[in-house]
């Protein structure tokens, strides 16, 4: 009996599905789509699969709807029925789409009937599609989905709007041939090379590389030695792509053959870096040490990629003999080949290119000086010093740098200071830059070699942006070496000016603290708008409260009384931009929370700006209310966050919440001006 039952449960059962599984008819169908039902429409568009192509009419006349549902939904049973058509289906809906294309819709509805078109067409949409591309509304993207159409038809329909008179379609044309990669292309392809002009002609050389070979390098060459310039780089690049495949199908004798034409071409053609890596590159796979005096003669580029691939080549296939068969093959070149070997001779391991690179330096070749003064750089050695230091006296100035850029790389090597005067080079090469980067290194040289007779040399490099933190280095140890010469009145002037500047935070810091040791107690950090003098305690579980709620009693009152059972403390940080670094100061350091509070005084009320920095989250309350939250993960960084408030005439209370994931953990709070001005804060010391 139980048995009997759940028979029948499970027939009704699949009868219902069955009988919700049943399509509509297209009048039901396309009522349910266009009605106000929407769990109907979803159920109808779901349905509309199995009515195959006999719904495709009437749902696609719904693409003309005045409701944006209606629309939507007519494209998802649309997009439905081409998907899951497969055999004798897949050319009923083709059928039925190209029949819709003639209905009245807007264009938006036709793209969108063309879009489902190019997934169900064959050879039967060929025609139509042709007669399409001449439309002014849809002609480009009837043209891609007819060059989606696998086989012959339409492969001879592309070629023959190939040909037609408006550029645009015939280029469009031309490239969409090539996209499809069939062999039968290339003559047709190189027929258009032959017969037509500007960007179609371009178009068909490029095509040329995805589907041409040996038949088509002939006409590749021929076009590289006399066409426009755009031709010729898409003749190149072509033969490029052709080499390329046939070194893949194992003819590495001809696709040799055109890498080292398009490296050494028989008459001079101008081309890319890319190319010319390409066709190294390809010698470097398969040329044997024949292929080295070609491969040196191909090199007027000093792209560092292209003669890292060349140098390799000459190293595999020469090995141990490679400084001396670079030197001779440099003896006998022009400038450009020469300066691009220079610097390979400058990049090899296996011997002492340095006496070549020095003589370089005297070369009669501007590019040549430059490229062995680069080389130079790279690997300083103090037997180059005296000839840099000639080039950068008496060479044009285009390569003064690259020799000054050297010299510099000698004194930063030079440990031991076999140098007889360190301080002067630097000097020397701080009065001859024109350069912020050598200049910078100039000044971080002086740095290390500070004598206080150095500040008015050092002082103007201050107000130049690109160079105005080497310059504070330098000026700050400028103001170390005069408290450690005796002169402490010119010592606490240069480092109190050198610390109001702005230098490097660690700078900062270590001059700040010879001036306490000489007396001086300015904040300078109050000075610039920094909170100093803070109460904290912590740290509490994250979950004690929401990221954006305080502990009670914080923020609305002044609160000095144990919280949780911990004690605030009074911090008065010594940082230079007022960061107060609370992993120094508690434990655990991981997934917790902190408090801080102050209070400075405002001469005035009105606008002014906090600015943030914290790691990692924080919320920050002033006066009572809270003006701002990041519940963020970052590293401390001044005035990341910049609040709009408004601040009381007098005492002003801040309160923050820090949040700490892991990692370092701290925060810093700077007050200025609406313009960004810092203003000098008056703290009220804490009271714990």
């Amino acid at each position: 009996m139980l048995r009997f039952l759940w028979t029948t449960i499970t027939v009704a059962a699949m009868l219902a599905l069955a009988a919700i599984a049943q399509p509509p008819s297209p009048e039901a169908l396309t009522a349910a789509l266009s009605g106000d039902d929407t769990e109907a429409r979803r159920t109808a568009w779901e349905t509309a699969p199995g009515m195959g192509a006999a719904a495709v009419l009437p749902v696609a006349a719904l693409l003309g709807d005045d409701d944006p549902g209606v629309v939507r939904a007519a494209e998802r049973a649309l997009a439905g029925i081409t998907t899951r058509a497969e055999g004798a289906e897949l050319r009923a809906v083709s059928l039925a789409l190209i029949e819709a294309m003639g209905l009245d819709l807007p264009l938006a509805g036709r793209v969108e009937l063309l879009r489902y078109l190019s997934w169900v067409a064959g050879d039967e949409a060929v025609r139509p599609l042709s007669e399409w591309v001449n439309s002014s509304d849809l002609g480009i993207r009837a043209l891609m989905t007819l060059s989606r159409i696998p086989g012959t038809a339409a492969r001879n329909a592309l070629a023959a709007l190939a040909n037609s008179d408006d550029e645009i379609v015939a280029t469009a044309a031309t490239r969409a041939l090539g996209d499809r990669g069939e062999p039968g292309t290339e003559g047709r392809l190189m027929s258009i090379v032959r017969a037509s002009q500007g960007e179609v002609r371009v178009a068909a050389i490029r095509a040329l590389g995805s589907v041409g070979t040996t038949r088509s390098l002939g006409l590749c060459a021929e076009v590289a030695g006399s066409g426009s310039e755009a031709e010729r780089w898409a003749a190149v690049d072509s033969a490029l792509r052709v080499a390329q495949r046939l070194e893949a199908r194992g003819d590495e004798s001809t696709a040799l053959d055109v890498y080292r034409t398009v490296l050494v071409p028989p008459q001079p053609v101008q081309i890319a870096d890319a190319q010319r890596l390409a066709a190294v590159a390809g010698i470097a796979r398969l040329g044997s040490d024949a292929d080295v005096p070609m491969v040196l003669r191909g090199l007027t580029s000093s792209d560092p990629i292209l003669l890292s691939t060349a140098l390799r080549f000459v190293e595999e296939v020469v090995g141990e003999d490679a400084l001396g068969v670079l030197t001779d093959e440099a003896a006998e070149l022009p400038a450009p080949q020469r300066a691009a070997l220079t610097w390979m001779i400058s990049q090899l391991e296996t011997d002492d290119p340095v006496p070549y690179l020095v003589a370089a330096l005297g070369a009669d070749a501007t590019e040549v000086t430059i490229a062995a003064a680069r080389g130079l750089a790279n690997r300083p050695d103090p037997r180059a010093w005296d000839a840099l230091r000639a080039v950068v006296v008496s060479s044009p100035a285009e390569a003064r740098e690259p020799a000054l850029e050297a010299m510099l790389s000698i004194l930063d090597a030079d440990e031991d200071e076999a140098l007889a005067d360190p301080t002067g080079s630097y000097e020397f090469a701080l009065e001859r830059t024109q350069s912020a980067a050598n200049a910078s290194r100039a000044l971080l040289g002086l740095a290390r070699h500070a004598t206080p007779e150095m500040a008015s040399l050092v002082r103007p490099y201050i107000d130049d942006p690109d160079t105005r933190l080497a310059a504070l280095t330098a000026f700050t140890a400028i103001g170390f070496a005069t408290a450690q010469s005796g002169d402490q009145a010119r010592a606490r002037e240069v480092l109190t000016e050198a610390v109001r500047l702005g230098p490097p935070r660690d700078t900062a810091t270590a001059a700040i603290r010879v001036l306490r040791q000489l007396g001086v107690d300015e904040d300078f950090a109050a000075a610039a708008g920094f909170i100093t003098s803070w109460r904290v305690i912590g740290p509490f579980g994250a979950s004690l409260t929401a990221w954006d709620q305080p502990l009670e009693g914080l923020p609305e009152a002044e609160s000095t009384q144990p919280l949780h059972g911990l004690e605030w403390r009074s911090v008065d940080t010594p940082d230079i931009q007022g960061i107060v670094d609370l992993f120094a100061l508690m434990e655990p350091r991981e997934n917790v929370v902190a408090y801080a509070q102050a209070e400075f005084v405002s001469p005035v009320a009105g606008p002014a700006v906090l600015g943030i920095g914290s790691d990692d989250g924080v919320v920050v309350w002033l006066n009572g209310e809270r003006v701002h939250q990041n519940n963020a993960a970052r590293p401390v960084t001044v005035d990341e966050d910049k609040v709009t408030v408004t601040l009381r005439e007098g005492t002003n209370r801040i309160v923050l919440k820090v949040l700490q994931g892991g990692g370092q953990w701290g925060y810093t709070v700077r007050v200025m001006t609406s313009d960004g001005t810092p203003i000098e804060l008056e703290s009220v010391p804490p009271q714990a």
